[in-house]
């Protein structure tokens, strides 16, 4: 393998996880290298760097993704390089990395992001609070008000 090639690689792995990454869980549909049919897929979950994919079709895919999102009314397309693929029986997971700059320049990408951020905090605290709560941790929600009345 050539020396550049693996810098790059070097490179892309340093990167992946530079963003704070987000569950989701909805449709979404995806075209692979310029498609003229989408395929069905799901977003697993979305950061501002990039996405994990899971694709409903058995091909390898190619090396340009634009996922289709519709969120609040407002439909994007969102191009991404895919990463690296991973077959799951007869479907795909992708890995996918979007153009620096291209989430915080779209307000409806950002709002995407944030929406999701702000439900993955909520849910954290909920389950801090049901760990809170559970008599075999030793602690209780009534032993300390004060914490249940700050979330």
């Amino acid at each position: 393998m050539p020396q550049a090639r693996r810098q790059e690689r070097s490179m892309v792995s340093q990167d992946r996880r530079a963003h704070q990454r987000y569950p989701a869980w909805f449709p979404i549909n995806v075209r692979i290298d310029d498609d003229l049919n989408p395929r069905a897929a799901m977003l697993c979950d979305i950061s501002l760097g990039g996405a994990l994919v899971w694709g409903f079709w058995d091909d390898q895919g190619g090396e340009r993704a634009a996922l289709e999102v519709t969120f609040r009314s407002d439909s994007s397309s969102i191009p991404a390089r895919i990463v690296s693929v991973e077959r799951q029986w007869d479907t795909v997971i992708l890995h996918l990395q979007f153009p620096p700059g291209l989430i915080e320049g779209s307000p409806a990408l950002g709002g995407l992001i944030e929406e999701l951020a702000d439900h993955f905090k909520a849910y954290q605290v909920y389950l801090a609070h049901r760990a809170d709560d559970d008599p075999s941790l030793g602690r209780t929600a009534t032993q300390y008000p004060i914490d249940r009345a700050s979330a």
